[in-house]
């Protein structure tokens, strides 16, 4: 009986050790934010090849390889101008962008719109517009 009482106490704090390995214990560094003119000139790129016609699909397929995602763009919406405002913030390991754009919808209807793009550099190249 005593054997089992110490074979249970030693499984909880195994179990323990286990639990506190596996969180890490809240001792990782916070993510490097991406280089904000490296983001920026991807942001830039990205929003030119939209304002030129170029697909989402081109990007990806381009060098360097850029992941788009913004509904608008995917959806055939026009690209006519674009402002970006200020440089961009850090947000984990990624910078946003407050950006003006000015587009036509499918049925060309002129549109402007202030919108925020997560521009991400590292492993991959991300631009993603904010939905919130």
């Amino acid at each position: 009986m005593l054997m089992y009482k110490y074979s249970f106490v030693g499984f909880r704090f195994l179990s323990l050790v286990i639990l506190l390995v596996a969180t890490g214990c809240g001792s990782g560094a916070a993510p490097v934010a991406a280089d904000e003119d490296q983001a920026r000139k991807m942001l830039d790129q990205a929003l030119a090849a939209w304002q030129k016609g170029e697909t989402v699909e081109a990007l990806k397929n381009g060098s360097p390889s850029i992941t788009v995602s913004d509904p608008k763009w995917e959806r055939g919406d026009v690209l006519k101008k674009f402002e970006v405002d200020g440089g961009g913030k850090p947000s984990g390991a990624e910078r946003t962008f407050t950006v003006k754009l000015w587009f036509a919808d499918a049925k060309g209807k002129e549109v402007r719109e202030q919108v925020v793009y997560r521009v991400g550099t590292d492993p991959i190249i991300t631009v993603f517009r904010s939905l919130f």
